[in-house]
């Protein structure tokens, strides 16, 4: 038969299997950050308000913009999405290749 284990015993046994679960914890939230770029608290809060994840991109944009909502968002695509900006960004983007090729 076994020896019924002291208080003092079962608190160290629980203190020793908390410590091992925290570490796990740490390396399961290190993991995340490696592979899915977030840790493992966003991934549980995502999950637990069904939000859908989204780019780091988007996220910067987002809050440089000040892009609360959904509508926010909408309205700043509406904006930004126009024939003229894309003509702007392709223009900008070849003057600066032809500016590069000249320098370098």
């Amino acid at each position: 038969m076994s020896k019924a284990k002291s208080f003092a015993e079962q608190i160290e046994e629980l203190q020793a299997t908390s410590e091992k679960v925290s570490s796990y914890e740490k390396l399961f939230s290190k993991a995340c950050e490696m592979n899915f770029g977030c840790n493992a608290k966003s991934i549980k809060k995502m999950l637990e308000t069904n939000e859908e994840p989204c780019s780091s991109f988007e996220t910067k944009m987002r809050s440089f913009f000040g892009l609360k909502t959904e509508k926010d968002m909408a309205d700043f695509i509406a904006i930004m999405c126009t024939e003229h900006n894309l003509n702007y960004f392709k223009s900008n983007r070849e003057n600066d290749k032809k500016t590069a090729d000249v320098q370098g």
